[in-house]
């Protein structure tokens, strides 16, 4: 039981750190191009609110975030760098995180240190939220990276 308890909590951070990543891949790439700082951050969307800190506030369910902000003039370019930001973001971490990684292929999962699972389980997170981001999704409350980007190349953005 233990066991399971700490597998959820390093899977639990390993989301939010995942999803912390992916999502200052997206303000990085709106101060650099808006050259503007009037963003937030949400890590976590629905479920209890955890924390709000500045510009960030934490929610418990980890499946996702969202990143805010605000521009005056529609750019393309700029619009395709802010939704390209944060998955590439991930996909950099994730790739960064391969060589390490490597090491412990061979060694069964339950047999690696804490650090070493909350790693892999690391790899695995930016890997997912990089693929999941570039699936063009669209629910009710959802719209990945990659549909914003197709509707931002068909020019159905605004």
């Amino acid at each position: 039981m233990m066991d399971f308890i700490l597998l959820f909590v390093i899977f639990y951070f390993s989301a939010f750190l995942g999803i912390l990543v992916h999502e200052m891949g997206h303000v990085l790439m709106y101060i650099l191009f808006y050259k503007k700082n009037n963003w937030r951050v949400e890590i976590g969307r629905g479920g209890i609110k955890i924390l709000t800190i500045g510009k960030f506030t934490i929610y418990s369910n980890m499946i996702t975030g969202m990143t805010y902000f605000d521009y005056k003039k529609y750019d393309k370019i700029k619009m395709i760098m802010f939704f390209v930001g944060g998955p590439l973001v991930s996909l950099i971490f994730t790739v960064l995180l391969v060589p390490y990684i490597s090491k412990f292929v061979n060694i069964p999962f339950s047999e690696n240190s804490n650090f070493t699972r909350f790693i892999i389980a690391l790899f695995y997170t930016n890997l997912f939220l990089f693929i999941t981001a570039m699936i063009p999704i669209k629910t009710k409350n959802y719209t990945s990276d990659g549909m914003n980007l197709l509707n931002i190349f068909k020019n159905k953005y605004l």
